[in-house]
């Protein structure tokens, strides 16, 4: 569950506080990559990571959090194989699953992203977001295939509502972005390709739809 702005920037600051007194303290250090991460900061989450990168057997979260920034910057193996590795150790490993998920479809590979999707639905079924990601990543493809079919404005209704139930998917905002502009709303296009790449910066589709406004 999400934190408010408030309990970020306490948990910000005590982890802070605490890395001062024990600097290689990995729990604590990993708290505070994520909380880096959520605000689309790879860099530091990267750099204080580094300390912990080379020991020879790392803990599944740091992992995974490894793992989501090496997606971030456009690492695709390197992410694919941390995230892997998390997965094999300590199946259904949900959040290495739902951030694989999401290098799969980053790359093109939407059909092992949905695949991924539906068997953590099916050996997590507690879990609400793997169910609401893979609703929004349907609802992401039929959008796809409304635009592809001549239905621009059913399109953006499909990848409106896909939006709202995952709005970190950087796919459905370039989605959005291409479905506007050709719908002549050259401004909430270019917001949309912005968004996109504020979220996956290595997403070339998005920086050649923006390049191309």
């Amino acid at each position: 569950q999400a934190m408010a702005c408030d309990e970020v920037e306490e948990a910000e600051e005590a982890c802070k506080t605490a890395l001062q007194i024990h600097p290689l303290h990995v729990e604590t250090a990993t708290v505070l990559a994520s909380i880096y991460l959520g605000r689309e900061d790879a860099r530091a989450a990267r750099e204080l990571l580094r300390p912990f990168e080379s020991a020879d057997r790392l803990p599944a979260h740091l992992q995974v959090v490894l793992g989501a920034i090496s997606s971030y910057e456009g690492h695709w193996d390197e992410a694919t194989e941390r995230l892997r590795q998390v997965i094999t150790d300590a199946p259904p490993a949900p959040l290495a699953t739902l951030c694989l998920a999401r290098v799969d479809d980053y790359r093109g590979d939407s059909v092992s992203a949905r695949q991924r999707l539906v068997a953590l639905t099916q050996s997590a079924p507690h879990l609400k977001e793997a169910q609401t990601r893979l609703e929004a990543h349907d609802q992401r493809r039929a959008g796809e295939s409304q635009f592809m079919a001549g239905n621009a404005p059913s399109a953006l209704k499909t990848l409106v509502a896909a939006l709202a139930q995952d709005p970190d998917d950087a796919l459905i905002h370039n989605d959005l972005g291409v479905v506007l502009h050709h719908l002549g709303d050259t401004a909430r296009a270019r917001d949309s390709f912005e968004r996109a790449l504020k979220l996956a910066p290595a997403l070339e589709d998005a920086r050649e739809n923006l390049a191309g406004l």
